[in-house]
């Protein structure tokens, strides 16, 4: 018994010392495997009504709340953020503020910088502008898109859509963002404003992935919500015009308190008229309407409105 020990020991002792020693003749360990490259990008989305910084708002005024806008801005870490009732001037401060940000987008009065801005901010450390110059611009919600400044569908003041093709840096993946705010007196407006945005959409972007930000000025159930998302009295679904999705609704389809205006405080049970859709292809992780009031302060009379979506690597063809 004691000879039978003794032995196993030594075979023990002889076997910790030649993988000690890192003798030639032990099998080298095998090549650690590559990470696989993802399979998606994920993405956060922001559409946020900033509100007027020429408006008379007494306390609520530009000055004294955009380092509140700022901050939410920063916190949120969306690689892509829609603006609304953005002025040139405001759009400078924000840069200035988030500095990996570039923006895209005209004012609304003259296709350059005067009038409200639907700009589109990017992280510019993680996506660029499409090269192709022809897949962005801005254009009019009438009936001469193309025009600065028209306005032909009850509306008294010009609406504008901002679209780009993005490129996410490190993965090739290539998708649409669409950011607009459609009029808040004209019903008929907001329908013809619906059907132009899907329009354009189906005949520029196709069937490639899309994001579409926007201060609506509509409820969930209005005549241009179905049109741009499906639902009783809209068409089906078709090769003509992809259908959109609320991301919101996709992480919350039963939720009721979903007003995103505020009124700066004024305005109670809202409807949700601020929203981030998407089309099929991208898949919602989550979702806010970020009420957030930093030392109970609004940072607008719009609640911002964010999304984390994940969308599949598909590279295009070089």
């Amino acid at each position: 018994m004691k000879s039978t020990g003794f032995l196993a020991r030594v075979v023990w002792l002889a076997a910790v010392g030649l993988c000690g020693a890192g003798s030639a003749t032990a099998a080298e360990p095998p090549p650690a495997a590559e990470a696989p490259e993802p399979a998606e990008v994920e993405l956060g989305l922001m559409s946020f009504n900033i509100r007027y910084g020429t408006a008379r708002d007494g306390d609520n005024h530009w000055d004294r709340r955009k380092g509140l806008v700022f901050d939410l801005m920063r916190e949120s870490a969306c690689e892509i953020i829609g603006l609304q009732e953005a002025l040139r001037g405001q759009v400078v401060e924000v840069l200035a503020a988030l500095p990996a940000y570039r923006d895209f987008g005209a004012g609304r009065d003259d296709g350059v910088h005067a009038g409200e801005h639907a700009s589109i901010l990017y992280d510019a450390r993680v996506l660029s502008l499409h090269a192709d110059e022809t897949s962005r611009g801005t254009f009019w919600l009438s009936d001469t898109p193309d025009v600065p400044a028209s306005r032909h569908w009850g509306n008294t003041i010009p609406r504008v859509v901002t679209f780009a093709r993005f490129v996410h840096a490190s993965s090739g993946a290539a998708f649409w963002v669409y950011n607009t705010h459609f009029d808040h007196a004209s019903a008929p407006s907001r329908a013809m404003s619906a059907k132009a945005l899907r329009n354009h959409i189906a005949a520029v972007a196709g069937t490639d992935p899309v994001v579409v930000l926007g201060d609506f000025n509509a409820g969930e159930g209005s005549e241009p919500m179905r049109l741009l998302l499906g639902g009783e009295g809209s068409e089906p679904e078709s090769a003509q015009w992809p259908r959109l999705f609320d991301t919101f609704r996709s992480i919350f389809p039963q939720a009721n308190d979903v007003g995103t205006f505020n009124g700066f405080g004024a305005t109670k049970n809202s409807e949700k008229i601020d929203a981030v859709l998407v089309t099929r292809q991208f898949r919602t992780v989550g979702a806010a309407i970020d009420r957030r009031m930093p030392d109970g302060r609004y940072p607008s009379d719009h609640w911002p409105v964010t999304a984390r979506v994940r969308l599949p690597i598909v590279k295009e063809e070089p």
